[in-house]
């Protein structure tokens, strides 16, 4: 059976959507600046999508630092129905 992804490149239209109908999620978030506490309501966010299966974020040059690159993966711990998991953080700080 193939996937459906939902695609979101824009923070604010994921956060709105029905985050427990999930099951293939990429979101593409390249090249925006992230604080401490947006890395924390994505990461949170992410973690309420309770039928998350595959999970491709990309967030490259988004500059989110070690502390927001930790408390992203502090909630990818929670999803635990995850089986496929990419993570982009390149230039991360």
């Amino acid at each position: 059976m193939i996937l459906k992804y939902n695609i979101y490149q824009d923070l604010q239209d994921f956060l709105c959507s029905t985050l427990q109908t999930h099951k293939g999620l990429h979101i593409n978030l390249l090249w925006n600046n992230f604080t401490k506490k947006g890395c924390k309501v994505l990461g949170s966010s992410i973690s309420k999508c309770h039928n998350l299966q595959n999970l491709e974020l990309d967030m490259m040059d988004c500059k989110v630092g070690y502390q927001g690159a930790s408390n992203i993966g502090a909630y990818l711990s929670n999803c635990s129905n995850i089986s496929s998991l990419t993570l982009c953080l390149e230039y991360f700080f």
